[in-house]
């Protein structure tokens, strides 16, 4: 079938894109609408989502990337601007680095305390084995002097020793609390610190990712006002006399796009009169009034659907064209766009001929 393309709003046409009678491919653009804002504004707000969509996958922005677009930006302006700075401020977070140095610094104090522990750990076991010796030689010093074969000065300096090894061991172990305590807080300031980086960053980067949102939206709503572009893959087809200036209104037909293929259809207006007798399968003759069929000869086609509520007291009846725009006289017509004729039905046991008017359109292969 054939595509038409409508203009969303009242404008002056600020730039057609392609010739008439062009092949062009899906989403392809064709034509624009003033508004304010240049087809080359909408591109770079494009390529500039792209690079920010793309740079924040990566979690890196490159600081001499994102320039300001300095142009007039409609009601996206807010929208862009917002992101810009966004990106800006997700740029200098980084570049102040405030997050990475106290981190840096925790990391080598924890490794700092981590060595020392270990240090504190091996004196301990030292010590330990230290007060066992000395345990030992003060039990055996202590039996000494109460079977009186130590005298007590001596007895004295040895539990001296014995005490001093004790004090020394209960200090170590002392020690090794706190370097665990001090470890153990220097390990949640870490962690701490780097859930703020984290949580900053990722704020940054929801905002971001909301802003594009934002303005990805507000840039569709301008092409769906402004910007005509191609349903499918075909030839255009100007429906007016299309030149920069041109003043267009809100839901004017402006392009037809047709698919590159063979089948065609034909919309008929049938008048209540006799329209119980037309049935899907029957032969319909088209004439058409741009090819006099004395000349060109006429369309062959068949019955392919019948609505069943009329419009403006007709029915609308679709006919397929059995051999496509090869007529009777063995000439391929030109198609265009809403060409009108007249079509005589074949009933069962008459011919119907009525002056019916129809729309000769296009039917993708599938159909």
């Amino acid at each position: 079938m054939i595509y038409l393309l409508i203009g969303h709003c009242d404008g002056i046409l600020e730039q057609v894109h392609v010739d008439n009678q062009a092949w062009v491919a899906q989403h392809s653009p064709l034509a624009t609408i003033q508004s304010g804002v240049s087809s080359a504004i909408i591109a770079a707000l494009r390529t500039f989502l792209t690079d920010v969509a793309a740079d924040l996958v990566k979690g890196h922005f490159a600081p001499d990337k994102y320039t300001s677009i300095k142009a007039p930006l409609g009601g996206m302006e807010s929208s862009y601007h917002q992101l810009h700075y966004a990106v800006q401020d997700y740029i200098h977070y980084v570049q102040k680095n405030y997050y990475s140095a106290q981190l840096a610094h925790l990391k080598a104090q924890i490794a700092y305390d981590e060595n020392s522990l270990a240090l504190c750990k091996q004196q301990f076991v030292y010590m330990e084995q230290q007060l066992n010796h000395e345990t030992t030689k003060y039990k055996s010093y202590q039996k000494l002097y109460r079977n009186k074969q130590m005298a007590s000065i001596d007895f004295l300096a040895e539990e001296t020793h014995y005490l001093q090894a004790k004090q020394a061991y209960i200090q170590q172990q002392k020690q090794g609390l706190d370097y665990q305590i001090a470890l153990a807080n220097r390990r949640h300031q870490y962690q701490t610190l780097r859930f703020e980086r984290d949580e900053k960053r990722e704020k940054l980067a929801l905002l971001i990712g909301s802003l594009i949102k934002t303005l990805a939206n507000e840039i569709h709503h301008w092409e769906q006002n402004y910007l005509i572009t191609a349903s499918i893959p075909g030839k255009v087809c100007y429906l007016g006399p299309w030149t920069t200036g041109t003043p267009l209104r809100s839901h004017q037909e402006l392009f037809a796009i047709i698919p590159d293929n063979n089948a065609y259809l034909v919309y008929m207006q049938l008048p209540l009169q006799g329209f119980g007798k037309i049935k899907v399968g029957q032969k319909v003759i088209i004439k058409l009034f741009p090819y006099p069929y004395y000349e060109y000869g006429h369309l062959k086609g068949v019955v392919h659907a019948i609505d069943n509520i009329p419009h403006h007291a007709h029915y609308r009846v679709t006919v397929a064209l059995t051999e496509g725009l090869h007529t009777t006289h063995n000439k391929v017509l030109l198609f265009k766009p809403d060409m009108e004729g007249v079509a005589e039905v074949v009933t069962e046991d008459i011919s119907l001929l009525k002056r019916i008017f129809y729309t000769l359109l296009k039917l993708p292969k599938s159909a």
